[in-house]
Order: structure tokens, then sequence, then C-alpha cells
């Protein structure tokens, strides 16, 4: 066997190190190969001179070192992005004909020991809050999920209840948004009353100000359903071995492959989301609170991953750094971007690209995929200003009509891609 290291990345202060070893198989004689990456925790854990030390993410996402990380990208996110900023009103009477935040809110309290909740009329509420962003999972595993419905809405109002009562991944988001010290989180079946028409549709026409006004939204990323919970279980692999002089490498190892999916799951390219383990990423609905929100934390497989307008960031940094020196981008700070930096002329062909996405994510009932769809194009023509784009036309602008009557379906994907039955995930 032997092996060797391999630097990759845009320079010297961006590269990561690899090693790939090569063997021959002793059942067939055949020549094999694998590459894995090389994470150390200090400086001097990684001997090859030239490689950037990438931090080996947490043994526990639910660990007091996770929600340190958590904790220092939202400090350097209210001190220094100011895109991040933009379009956060601060009561639901602040903005444009009142739809500006979630008319509810679960206000967390500390009932005997435990976390309790309490819903609140968050019509004059002025502190921040977190949105959950979670799959319902299939029908079955949806009706398990509590949720707020006309004949319980009352008791919610004036009686509070246990959190440990909701299911893994309700508690996980109430727990998480306590140890940041927030008092409010809002999320979705517990704030808007289920089976109500006209609650629902006075809701989903304020998604655009749910999502971007909240301080933090809670990506559930690797749970499937509601009992998935935020953590996933990890098992970072530590080894040690000697280089042929002789020296002591103590490392976390993982495969190179498998974590250049895991990380291309967040740009642009749809095809790596729909090869990786991520439920939530492939739901139309998710999609849009992924491009509105201000700043989301995503509890995936492996590392917690933060994405706001500004930047993306995972524990080993390699989604930074990759952003950093041009080979890959989030399809969110792009937006944001073309939308922030770049001249109206740009804003069609980021729209092409956010539709094209939206469009080949699953969605459980059709008749919500326009809505879902109106409340980013809200936000991308704010006040209407943009003369590259005219008037909103159902998934379509006026002034780049032609164009956008110009599509064509991915046949090869439409057996990869959720279809949005009812057997499928029921949120999104």
């Amino acid at each position: 066997m032997d092996w060797f290291p391999v630097r990759m990345g845009g320079g010297s202060s961006e590269s990561r190190a690899d090693v790939i070893l090569n063997w021959t198989s002793a059942s067939n004689g055949q020549k094999q190969h694998v590459m894995f990456d090389i994470l150390g925790e200090r400086e001097n854990d990684i001997p090859w001179p030239g490689f950037r030390v990438r931090p080996c993410p947490a043994v526990d996402a639910n660990s007091q070192e996770g929600v340190e990380f958590i904790q220092s990208h939202l400090d350097a996110c209210d001190e220094g992005h100011g895109t991040c900023d933009k379009w956060i009103p601060k009561t639901i009477n602040d903005a444009d004909q009142g739809a500006t935040r979630p008319s509810r809110l679960l206000e967390i309290v500390n009932e005997s020991g435990d976390l309790g909740l309490l819903l609140k009329d968050a019509t004059n509420i002025e502190g921040n809050y977190t949105a959950l962003s979670h799959c319902w999972g299939t029908l079955q595993e949806a009706q398990k999920i509590p949720i707020l419905t006309k004949d319980n809405i009352t008791e919610r109002l004036s009686h509070v209840f246990l959190a440990s009562n909701l299911s893994r991944t309700f508690q996980d988001a109430v727990h998480l948004t306590d140890r940041l010290g927030l008092r409010y989180i809002w999320i979705d079946s517990l704030c808007i009353i289920q089976g109500d028409k006209e609650d629902w549709n006075s809701e989903c026409r304020k998604m655009a100000y749910v999502y971007g006004g909240a301080y933090l939204v809670i990506g559930a990323a690797y749970a499937k359903d509601g009992n998935g919970g935020l953590y996933a279980p990890r098992q970072l692999r530590r080894v040690e071995f000697r280089t042929p002089t002789g020296q002591l490498v103590k490392a976390v190892v993982e495969d190179a492959i498998k974590s250049r999916v895991e990380h291309n799951a967040w740009g642009s390219n749809r095809k790596f989301w729909e090869a990786k383990n991520l439920p939530l990423l492939t739901r139309a609905w998710v999609f849009q609170e992924r491009m509105l929100a201000r700043r989301t934390i995503y509890f995936a497989a492996s590392e917690l991953v933060w994405e706001c307008r500004s930047k993306i960031d995972c524990e080993c940094s390699e989604m930074m750094m990759r952003e950093r020196s041009g080979q890959a981008s989030s399809i969110k700070t792009r937006y944001h971007y073309v939308f922030n930096r770049c001249t109206d002329l740009a804003r069609p062909d980021i729209w092409h690209d956010i539709a094209a996405q939206y469009s080949s994510r699953a969605i459980t009932h059709y008749r919500d995929r326009l809505p879902a769809l109106a409340s980013i194009a809200k936000q991308v023509n704010k006040h209407g200003e943009c003369v590259w784009l005219g008037r909103y036309l159902c998934g379509i602008w006026e002034q780049t009509l032609p164009d956008g009557l110009l599509w064509s379906a991915d046949y090869q994907s439409a057996t990869q891609v959720p279809n949005g039955t009812n057997d499928e995930a029921t949120h999104g």
C-alpha cells in the first residue's frame, strides 16, 4: 500500500489536505484507491507545508461547541453584514398593509423546571424570534405533529403547554432557541390554524416577512419528519499515522467524494442535493424559506451549515473557503449579491435560476406552488422599481415573457425527486 498527499484549492491559504491511498486488492489483484480529507485540530497536526488546517466538526452538535458556532456567526452577522439587516420590521404594524410579521408567536416560558410554550398574539411583540424550517414527513407521520386548530386556539392562548409533549424536532428547536437567549419561536403547525383556509391564506401572504423577519431560521435538514430531531449522530474517524519521514499525523479523516457531495448540495446545482440525504432541501416550500430568510442554521447529517445573505460556512470551513476562492457559491448569497450590488439587468438571469431550482422541488399540494414562489417574487421586485422585470405574472416577469415561456422538463431526474403525492413529506 502506498499513499501521497494532494493539495486542493485556490491557493496555499485556501488549500485543504487530501490523502490518496493506493493498494492492490488481495482478493482479485486489482489496483484500488480511495481519497480522504484530512482535518486537523491544531496547526501542527498537518505536517505538510502550505496546507491549511480545517477545523473538525464537533463530536456532538448538541454540545456547547455547537451553540458557540451558531452564536459566533450570529454576532459576526449582526456586527458586519449590512445586507442581512434589511427588511426587518419591528412589529406587525411597521409594514406595508400590516403584513410584516406572523400573527402569532410561541413564547418560551419556564414551567416547573421544564420549558413550556404559550401562544401569543404577535401584533405588538418587538422581541426577536426564531422560525423552524422542517419536513412534516409522510401523511402518517404528519398526523402525529401537534397542530393549532379552531378548537384549541383559545386554550393555547391562555394555558402553557409543555415542550416535552411535542415532536423531537420541535423540542430540539425550542431548547436551542432558549439556549441562544431568545424568547419567541415560530412553528408553522402551531402558529397557523390548520384546516382554516382563511387563516392559511392570510399567513401565506406574510411568508416573506415571517422568514425575512426571523432573527434566525432553524433548519432541520437531516430529519425527514418530526421524529428525526435536529441532532444527527456523528461518527468522526480520528486517526494517527506516521509519514515516510517519521512525522506523527493526528487528524480526522472523511471520505473526500462524500464530502464534496455534501458541500455541493448547498450550491446552485440541484443534482447534488438529489444525491444526498438532505430531505429538507428537496421541498419547494423550504426553498422559499431559504431564499427569504436573513440567516439560517442547518442541522445536516455531519455538520452545522450557516447560511445568511452575505456568506455560507460550515464547521469544517470548506464551504466558506470555496466561496471565497470562487470555486462555488450558494444560490442564496448569489441571489442577494445580485439584488444589492449588481445592476437591474442581472435580475432576470438570477430569477430564471431561482424558478428552475424551485420548480424542481417537490410540493404536496400543487395549488401551493405559485403562492410560495410569489413570496420570493415580492422580495425580488419589492417596490416595482426594476424596469427589466415589470409586472409579476405567476412565475414569469412581464418584461422577460418570451424567455420565461421557454422551458423544458428534466425527465432524467423525474424518478429522483419526490413526486409530491400524499405519500411524500406534507410540508413543502
